[in-house]
């Protein structure tokens, strides 16, 4: 399929590019039943999927044109992969020490490479992948590769969400890649493990922020100030205990956290006093190892959630979700003051009153 020689690619009749095109489109539908014919594509897993189509796509350059907004419009870009990815190995490079070997080692001479490609698709990219799984000696994301990296970002026009999978023990962002951020027009930030540098200015509108919970995550939402906010918290079995999270946010209008916890919580985990324009969803859960155990743990599970909040449990209602969780939410109390917001979006109740009080029931 491929040309032996690149200065003469092939060139596809109209009606089988026009095809092939069509296989795209049916591939990529939300529906694949409106498709017929192809309706078996939409069972290939997604990773999958994209390995066929980008080699597909090198066929000729008309092709790849016309599909790299399919393609690319969701992009990777690995420098250390975790052992379970399997990362598409687009360079010789990246095939040192072993098929996939260059992906799980520091490798300088294929991280500009993937840098340039990434950059090579800058018309198509809306949301990006950076992953580096980070070790002791040489942290995610180290200072050699900011300026190429940063270099990349910026001719992103049309990127809106940016994802960082990274590891570390609390690894620092760059201030050069803070800063680069700041100047793109970004939606969407999950930097999850990753933590803002010091003495840096607020990122501007952003509206939904992916944030792993911890001792500074109420100083760094101010860095943030974003309308929606996910909080992670997984511990391990000997972490201390969470930490109170307060908001005092003008702008928050929801908030949403998964916490798995650990242990008996005796202090409050939220005060969300100061943010009644805030809707809150939040799940909690509690693991057990023998199904014997399940309804003491249960009972320790009900008194954590009784001392969850700062300001009672009168206005939140409690759902219980599986064997060992509960989904604490409630609505939007007062109207935010923000001028020009849209309304529409927004489930205000002043006198809302919970229907369901799961954490009071016993196993």
């Amino acid at each position: 399929m491929f040309s032996p020689d690149p200065e003469h690619p092939i060139v596809l009749p109209y009606d089988v590019l026009v095809n092939v095109v069509a296989c795209f489109v049916a591939i990529f539908a939300p529906d694949p039943s409106r498709y017929p014919t192809t309706k078996d594509f939409g069972h290939i897993p997604p990773q999958r999927r994209n390995r066929y189509l980008h080699k597909l796509s090198l066929v000729n350059k008309m092709l790849n044109s016309i599909c790299g907004k399919y393609i690319f419009a969701t992009y990777v870009l690995t420098f250390r992969a975790e052992y379970s990815a399997q990362p598409l190995a687009l360079f010789p490079e990246d095939k040192a020490n072993g098929n996939r070997g260059g992906f799980f080692s520091w490798n300088p001479a294929a991280n500009p490479l993937r840098i340039a490609h990434m950059a090579s698709k800058a018309a198509f990219i809306h949301e990006l992948y950076i992953m580096d799984m980070g070790t002791k000696d040489l942290p995610a994301l180290p200072e050699s590769l900011v300026p190429d990296l940063c270099g990349a970002l910026q001719s992103l026009s049309r990127l809106r969400v940016i994802r960082f999978h990274c590891s570390g023990e609390r690894n620092v962002l760059h201030a050069s890649l803070w800063n680069t951020l700041r100047e793109l027009d970004l939606k969407t930030c999950d930097i999850r493990a990753l933590r803002p540098p010091n003495n840096v200015e607020a990122l501007p509108a952003i509206q939904d922020v992916f944030y792993d919970w911890n001792e500074q995550t109420t100083e760094f939402e101010k860095l943030f100030n974003p309308s929606t906010l996910f909080l992670r918290y997984q511990p391990g079995p000997y972490d201390a205990p969470p930490p109170l999270f307060k908001s005092t946010s003008k702008k928050l209008l929801h908030l949403k956290a998964n916490y798995l916890l650990m242990h008996t919580i005796y202090q409050p985990l939220f005060d969300l006093s100061e943010v009644p324009h805030a809707s809150v969803h939040i799940e909690l859960a509690r693991t057990c190892e023998l199904w014997k155990h399940v309804p003491s743990v249960w009972g320790e599970l009900r008194q954590t959630v009784m001392r969850a909040f700062a300001e009672g449990l009168d206005r939140y209602s409690t759902v219980q979700k599986g064997n060992l969780g509960l989904i604490i939410s409630r609505p939007a109390l007062a109207m935010p003051d923000i001028p020009d917001i849209d309304l529409s979006t927004l489930d205000v109740q002043p006198d809302f009153r919970p229907k369901r009080w799961d954490h009071l029931n016993y196993y």
